[in-house]
């Protein structure tokens, strides 16, 4: 069948408008439509209705000074799908001790044109409200911050309510009409944590552990819509227009005191809630005590969380707060000389990614530049008098030593070195790519805490590593846990993304002039202290002694695993030894099997 002229267009705009919607350039929700005249326009039913639309964002802000500059930059970029582009602002101040209140008046002083109406209540300030105001029902000074905001909402016919709190993070500007597009009553987008999987919604059922693989295979989006659940709590959006909930909440509001109690009212009157969750809206801090640690945790597993699993860039810091009222973090070398990030020239991702974590940490450090094993060629390596080890063969992949990994043993060579010419009794050595635990920073202090206290002597402290031999490993029971975090003796190991280092440890690394017989530094490390299962390896080491130890679990993991698609290695592209040029002394070599054969017939002769 041929097609016309005129049937080849329609199909070219369908196609050209297809790929533009795929390309975000047309929102998903538009219906493309052929008019009889040939003319192609896209049509939404929504349209008119949102665009009439009153909205409110009802904001509970509970000593979020820390939080509050990057809320309020999220705030800013909030869309209001109605026709003035304008929402409504309801904000509650819950009894702030901390400068919440001074930071966004200074704020909203610059970017009061935002948004409507404005509304700021002090809880402080309820009891003269009253006196001030007795034709306020009870529903507007209830415990219950989002009853309040309902209150008001209601009676001042507003169409659809967002609840936020001062510590949510939306990053989607479009959270409000994608929400109120999927025509639910009552439903919550699907916001992350970083490290305990809480979140905007929760699933009960009799059966505990169905309840539960439901709520991950949700949370984690291994299945992608919009979700029935049992509760949705922290932010969430309400159609208030919806005729039961309307009418429920005109005569029965003052009796809601919670959000189980907005979920139960939803059962009583025969209304679902929903999590959806195929867009990304943003986070949520982890439920834990520490909320300002929370924060920072989320601030930094952001960083982790790009396309693919590339890094995103920090969160932004609202322009619209005076530099001197933003709350400042104490910077801290955590006890330690000095705190190294290695990181290659060529890697600024890497580079921006670490350094904005650690600022959010408020940790002091120090970025050294790594040898890029790209850049090196013989005539470095002879000025160096680098061997490799003789016959080393990588025991994965088979092959020499590349350059990519003597680049790396170099970086971290050269700031053993620079630990002694510095006389630093303890430094912390950091690869761009380390990933820190929520509470690092006081687990690592408690924990040295607790080493200096037991006296306990060391000069090789793993913060992260592969553990290869678990079943061989044993607990330091000197040294009190914290958080059920402890030290262990470590077996070997595998991987250099984080350790701690005394003086003494520098200093035994370097005796045994590693250059002129090397291999990769995360061998070279077991080695120094007798946990390396290869005896022909260490034979070439006589200058061992390292006493080694191990936070368990780590506190630092690398960003990325070996086989992820994301995953790129600094290494392994690299040129390859020419061991025929760069091998170690054959005497050594002699040596080192004579030794071995030795202690091979002294078992023998046992």
């Amino acid at each position: 069948m041929r097609l016309s002229l005129k049937n080849l267009l329609y199909l070219t705009y369908i196609l050209i408008t297809i790929l533009n919607i795929k390309c975000n350039k047309i929102p998903l929700f538009k219906k493309v439509i052929i008019e009889p005249n040939g003319t192609l326009v896209l049509n939404d039913e929504l349209d008119a209705t949102l665009q009439n639309s009153r909205f409110l964002l009802a904001v509970t802000i509970k000593d979020n000074a820390h939080s509050l500059p990057t809320f309020l930059a999220t705030l800013e970029e909030i869309k209001c799908p109605n026709a003035d582009k304008k929402c409504d602002l309801w904000l509650i101040f819950d009894r702030c001790l901390d400068n919440s209140y001074e930071i966004f008046t200074n704020w909203l002083s610059k970017t009061r044109l935002l948004f409507g109406t404005i509304l700021m209540i002090d809880t402080n300030n309820d009891e003269k409200t009253k006196q001030n105001h007795p034709e306020l029902g009870i529903a507007y000074f209830s415990n219950n911050k989002k009853i309040r905001a309902l209150a008001y909402a209601i009676d001042k016919k507003f169409d659809y309510i967002l609840f936020l709190n001062g510590d949510t993070i939306l990053t989607n500007p479009d959270v409000i009409e994608i929400l109120a597009r999927k025509k639910k009553a009552i439903v919550a987008p699907l916001l992350t944590s970083s490290e305990t999987q809480y979140s905007t919604f929760s699933i009960k059922s009799h059966d505990e552990n169905s309840a539960q693989k439901l709520y991950s295979l949700i949370y984690n989006r291994n299945k992608i819509g919009c979700f029935k659940v049992n509760t949705v709590k922290e932010s969430f959006l309400i159609d208030l227009k919806n005729p039961k909930l309307n009418q429920y909440f005109q005569k029965n509001l003052e009796q809601l005191n919670d959000d189980e109690g907005i979920s139960e009212l939803a059962k009583l009157i025969g209304l679902s809630m929903f999590v959806c969750n195929r867009d990304n809206y943003g986070y949520i801090p982890d439920l834990i005590q520490d909320r300002n640690q929370a924060f920072i945790h989320l601030k930094i597993d952001h960083l982790l969380k790009g396309p693919n699993k590339t890094y995103n860039k920090p969160l932004k810091i609202s322009k619209n707060i005076d530099y001197d009222m933003i709350p400042k973090i104490e910077k801290t070398k955590l006890g330690f000389d000095e705190i190294y990030v290695i990181n290659l020239e060529r890697r600024p991702d890497r580079r921006e990614r670490i350094e904005s974590a650690l600022d959010d940490l408020g940790i002091i450090y120090k970025t050294m530049r790594a040898i890029d094993g790209r850049l090196i060629d013989e005539e470095y390596l002879n000025k160096l008098g680098i061997k490799s080890l003789p016959n080393y063969k990588d025991p994965y992949n088979d092959r020499p030593l590349n350059f990519g990994e003597i680049g790396c043993f170099l970086s971290h060579y050269f700031i053993w070195q620079e630990m002694i010419t510095n006389n630093y009794h303890k430094i912390i050595i950091l690869e761009d790519d380390a990933k820190f635990v929520l509470n690092f920073k006081s687990i690592l202090v408690n924990l040295m805490k607790s080493i200096s206290q037991a006296r306990l002597s060391w000069d090789l402290l793993y913060l992260g590593r592969k553990i290869m031999k678990v079943q061989e490993e044993e607990w330091n029971l000197d040294v009190v846990p914290y958080k059920n975090f402890g030290l262990i003796q470590p077996a070997y190991s595998h991987w250099t993304v984080a350790y701690a280092l005394s003086l003494s440890g520098s200093q035994k690394l370097l005796a045994n002039e590693p250059l002129k017989k090397l291999l990769p530094v995360d061998e070279y490390l077991p080695i120094m202290f007798d946990k390396q299962p290869n005896e022909y390896w260490t034979s070439f080491f006589p200058k061992r002694g390292i006493v080694a130890y191990a936070i368990q679990p780590p506190i630092i993991f690398p960003t990325h695993y070996t086989g992820e698609p994301s995953h790129i290695s600094d290494t392994e592209q690299t040129q390859l030894l020419d061991t025929s040029k760069f091998e170690g002394d054959s005497t050594d070599t002699k040596n080192a099997n004579n030794k071995l054969n030795l202690k091979h017939q002294i078992h023998m002769d046992l």
